[in-house]
């Protein structure tokens, strides 16, 4: 009895050994990474979308403003574009019509100028002549140019001969404006009935280089006792 007793515990140790030993040699599962880390990046990812979100949103916000407004700056360009062209083009039409208009001033202004220069051409024929009319004295009054090189030393100098001669004190020399080729002299008594002498004053321009072969008119106003005196210096013209 006692043999079956140590051969059945000496089964139930040996069975008892296997289990051990075949539990020791059963390979330990594996944990594979993978997964974990799959996660923890899925996670991270998570994470990282949530905070960006935001941002993006934002930026997706500005860059949608930037947009709409080129797009308004676009079409506010394209209209000022064109109001430019439509002012440009009635500038244009402007300048046309200034330029027509200039034209035509100018056409009568050369038109009026032929005209006055033929009648101061006859005029200064006929003061070389002698026989200077009335009107044409106007002419000359109103057209001829001044040339200040020749007229102004001429009125000086005549206005120190009336003021140096003794012929001339119970005179004034009133007033004195040479143009290119006259001098017109206003000349006022100083006495009430006292005519102007012209003589004094024709001997001193036949003294003057630039008198040569001259001419002198004097037309006395009784009633003002103004005496006008007309020197024609016969210039030479180039």
């Amino acid at each position: 009895m006692k043999k079956i007793l140590h051969i059945a515990y000496l089964v139930i140790i040996s069975v008892l050994l296997i289990l051990l030993w075949q539990q020791q040699s059963a390979p330990e599962p594996s944990i594979s990474a993978a997964p974990y880390q799959s996660s923890v990046t899925e996670h991270r990812n998570a994470d990282v979308a949530e905070r960006n979100t935001p941002r993006d949103y934002s930026i997706a916000i500005d860059e949608a403003n930037l947009e709409a407004m080129i797009a308004e700056l676009q079409a506010e360009n394209h209209a000022l574009r064109m109001q430019l062209e439509d002012r440009e083009g009635e500038l244009a039409e402007l300048r046309a019509e200034e330029d027509h208009a200039s034209a035509v001033v100018a056409s009568i202004e050369n038109n009026g100028q032929s005209s006055g220069s033929a009648a101061l051409q006859r005029a200064m024929q006929s003061a070389m002549d002698g026989h200077l009319s009335g009107d044409e004295m106007n002419v000359r009054r109103a057209e001829e140019p001044v040339d200040p090189d020749w007229a102004y030393p001429v009125e000086q100098g005549l206005q120190d001969f009336f003021i140096s001669q003794e012929e001339f004190r119970d005179f004034t020399l009133a007033s004195v404006e040479c143009r290119s080729s006259y001098c017109e002299l206003k000349v006022t008594s100083n006495q009430p009935g006292k005519s102007f002498d012209s003589s004094a004053l024709h001997r001193y321009m036949r003294e003057q280089e630039w008198y040569e072969n001259g001419m002198m008119m004097a037309f006395e106003n009784p009633s003002t006792g103004e005496t006008t005196v007309i020197l024609e210096a016969r210039r030479p013209r180039e």
